[in-house]
């Protein structure tokens, strides 16, 4: 019961400490044209087929739901990204060619 009670209190202390450092970001994301956190992106590979992402913080990143982090290397690629630009993203195995056709 004590070791319980002393995680328990760990894990409070982690997200107190979360919410301390935490930065709200305001608007939807890509008001600008430019993917940042926040922006929802839809891209397009060679062979045709289109995937869409919601770029977040790590934190909020998952990946089976289309929330990619940031952080990671299809969400590190995209940021700064425009309508229209085209990404090399190198993942596991192969390198992925990747352009924006939607960004909100």
């Amino acid at each position: 019961m004590k070791e319980r009670l002393a995680a328990l209190g760990q894990r409070i202390a982690e997200i107190e400490s979360l919410l301390r450092e935490s930065e709200i970001i305001t608007g939807n994301g890509a008001s600008n044209g430019v993917i940042e956190v926040g922006s929802v992106v839809t891209v397009t590979k060679p062979d045709g087929s289109v995937s869409k992402f919601t770029i977040v913080d790590s934190l909020e990143a998952v990946p089976r739901d289309g929330r990619i982090s940031d952080a990671s290397p299809i969400g590190s690629a995209l940021l700064g990204c425009k309508l229209g630009d085209t990404v090399s993203v190198q993942v596991p195995n192969r390198t992925l060619e990747l352009t924006v056709t939607e960004v909100h």
